[in-house]
């Protein structure tokens, strides 16, 4: 046992990294920073989706879960899009980053606006403003996601270094992720109740933890934007760009 914890300590030593290869302590902060928008633009509607459109606002569960399938659907086309579409981009700040900043943006901005509804509008109404709204920041969300996650596993060359930087951002999600488990806590507080009623308003509480979130993500946007450094896009801006169909083809052959 103690022979085989010394090889997997070894094995992770980044001692014998080449100094050309080793990415600064604030490039990796600010990397694992951008994890929190991967989080809370994935997972922070699905976890308040039941709370306020099905217990609070009475939508039945068959609809929520139909709303948020489709995003799903969305979503399976617009991750080859913007990953098809950040490959081939050519720009003077590279080809992640700029995706990277303005997804984080857009998607930031928008987080707060899919929690815009009254407990006045009908049940039809409820479902499909979660349908539209949940399937157009599938788009934003990816355009985001993309060029971030590619942009992690370009980062160095180096073994060891990479699965440093990939583990200081898997702290940073899982600290996203706890927040995550506070939201519906902070949605429910007091201070969110209608004023008129006294009555407990979620969905105003829910667009206000949103939009909390979602200034985060836009400061992980601007962090990774003006921290984090494309190695290779001296190297990329010589390659042929894919095309659009071969894309939609090699991603839909992967049958798992």
């Amino acid at each position: 046992m103690t022979n085989s914890t010394s090889q997997d300590v070894a094995l992770f030593d980044l001692s014998d990294v080449a100094p050309e290869d080793k990415v600064p302590p604030k490039a990796k902060f600010a990397y694992a920073m951008g994890g929190t928008t991967d989080i809370f633009g994935h997972w922070l509607y699905n976890s308040l989706a039941n709370p306020v459109f099905n217990v609070f606002l009475g939508l039945s569960p068959t609809r929520v879960s139909i709303a948020l399938a489709t995003t799903r659907f969305v979503d399976a086309f617009t991750d080859p899009l913007f990953g098809w579409l950040s490959d081939n981009t050519r720009t003077k700040w590279g080809r992640r980053r700029p995706f990277i900043l303005f997804g984080s943006i857009i998607a930031g901005l928008a987080l707060p606006c899919l929690f815009l509804v009254s407990n006045s509008w009908t049940h039809t109404q409820l479902f499909w403003f979660m349908v539209c709204s949940a399937s157009c920041y599938a788009p934003l969300i990816s355009a985001y996601n993309m060029p971030y996650q590619s942009l992690g596993a370009e980062l160095t060359p180096a073994y060891h270094e990479r699965t440093s930087i990939m583990s200081w951002r898997a702290v940073t999600q899982k600290l996203s992720g706890m927040l995550i488990g506070g939201a519906l806590w902070f949605a429910t507080r007091p201070m969110f109740n209608d004023p008129i009623t006294g009555k407990p308003d979620v969905a105003r509480g829910a667009m206000w933890a949103a939009a909390i979130f979602g200034l985060i993500m836009i400061a992980s946007g601007l962090m990774n934007f003006f921290f984090v450094r494309e190695r290779y896009y001296v190297k990329a801006q010589k390659q042929d760009k894919i095309g659009f169909f071969s894309v939609f083809k090699e991603t839909f052959q992967c049958k798992p």
